[in-house]
């Protein structure tokens, strides 16, 4: 048996201002004759966020197996190779993520982050300039993939991806831009460590649109335009597993895990979330022992709330059944609909808009505002399914914990630049 899908959400258009001084059609010089191998700078350890332990809420470990390994150690064996994307000739510093060097310019890299790193901080021996160079640039060896580091860049360096002027903006005159689940977490991922923390706060500010705390807000993004979003290349089968590791990684991410935890029952079933899924090729996505155990007491509770709430209540007869004003026929219509719910209590069946139809007008209104209660019941229940607080409380966590996380960067740049 599989999950009820008696909620769905799909990717939102989500438009922006653009505000990176670069020309749309000019494209970095790239050249791929020279691939010298860098000996690793290792970065100082990012900051970890004792706030995000403090408010985090019971069933929620944070899952370890995604997190960033503070120790690069890059196999020195491995090729090296330069990105076709990131190399501008002019750039002043190279990144080297795995075996990926990237052509970049420092001077944006500090201008966007807070670690010591991009600004001549770091104790030991941080940032050599004439040391470990390609073409005169220093070598710098970082954490993390380099398909995350690709987002990050392109985020930092393209105009199209910049994401800066999209701070509290009004005017979202920009074309649309959708933003696939990966780039999120990829941003997620590397500027939490990094501390890119525009970035971070925009990508939590998108995550937190896509899975949104308001039910009508869920239920308009599975709604055309944005509706095929969900099965393109933007959404790669098991991106919930992502969310989730990324969600329990990152602070103020903890009121989108409900709905997240919900669509990856729904749609990936327990046998993926124990065995875990092969993504972007060889890459391997798995849930830590405590959250598998946590979608696995969740499914049970959600399935007997659901044939309460979703499926008998709806379709019981009315209080005045003697206004019905065809009650043969009624009866007739509910035992279809009770077969048809209780056949897909486990997929689809109380989506959004998906109606049982073909009721007196008088059944009518009353089974779909049953359902309709009943959705928002299993809404307002949903955290509790999986060991969270309430809505509200959730909201509340998140909030402090980016206050939490704001307050300890600031403080550590001002320790670091004394």
């Amino acid at each position: 048996m599989d999950m009820p899908a008696f909620l769905r959400r799909i990717n939102v258009n989500y438009t922006h201002d653009i505000g990176l001084d670069q020309d749309s059609d000019s494209e970095p010089s790239r050249t791929r004759t020279h691939t010298p191998i860098a000996i690793a700078i290792q970065p100082q350890s990012p900051l970890q966020s004792q706030s995000q332990a403090q408010v985090q809420a019971p069933n929620q470990n944070q899952n370890q197996a995604q997190s960033a390994n503070p120790n690069p150690n890059p196999n020195p064996t491995h090729t090296i190779t330069r990105s076709n994307t990131l190399w501008f000739e002019d750039g002043t510093i190279v990144l080297q993520a795995e075996s990926t060097q990237f052509r970049v310019y420092l001077g944006l890299l500090s201008l966007n982050s807070k670690h010591p790193v991009f600004h001549g901080e770091q104790p030991g021996p941080g940032l050599q300039y004439g040391v470990d160079e390609v073409e005169g640039c220093p070598v710098m060896t970082v954490n993390g993939t380099a398909e995350d580091w690709e987002q990050v860049l392109l985020t930092i360096h393209h105009w199209h991806y910049n994401l800066t002027s999209l701070n509290i903006r009004s005017d979202f005159s920009a074309a649309p831009h959708f933003y696939p689940i990966y780039t999120l977490v990829s941003l997620l991922r590397v500027g939490h460590v990094y501390q890119f923390d525009t970035v971070v706060s925009v990508a939590v500010r998108v995550m937190k649109e896509l899975f949104s705390c308001n039910l009508e807000d869920f239920d308009a993004a599975a709604k055309p335009p944005t509706l095929w979003l969900r099965h393109s290349d933007n959404y790669p089968y098991g991106w919930q597993m992502e969310v989730i590791n990324v969600a329990l990684e990152v602070p103020g991410l903890m009121s989108i895990l409900p709905s997240v935890y919900v669509l990856c029952l729904q749609d990936l079933g327990l046998d993926v979330i124990f065995d875990g899924i092969e993504c972007h090729g060889a890459k391997r996505i798995e849930l830590s022992h405590a959250t598998q155990a946590t979608l696995a007491k969740a499914r049970e509770q959600i399935v007997h709330a659901s044939i309460n709430a979703l499926l008998l209540t709806p379709l019981v007869l009315p209080n005045f059944a003697y206004q019905c004003g065809d009650l043969q026929g009624c009866l007739v219509k509910r035992n279809i609909a009770l077969n048809r719910r209780a056949a897909e209590i486990l997929a689809t069946f109380a989506e959004n808009g998906v109606k049982d139809n073909g009721f007196c007008a008088y059944c009518q209104q009353i089974v779909d505002r049953r359902t309709q209660e009943g959705r928002k019941t299993m809404w307002a229940r949903l955290p509790s399914f999986f060991g969270l607080p309430e809505w509200h409380v959730l909201k509340e966590l998140d909030e402090r914990s980016g206050r939490s996380l704001s307050s300890m960067a600031s403080t550590a740049s001002s320790d670091a630049g004394r």
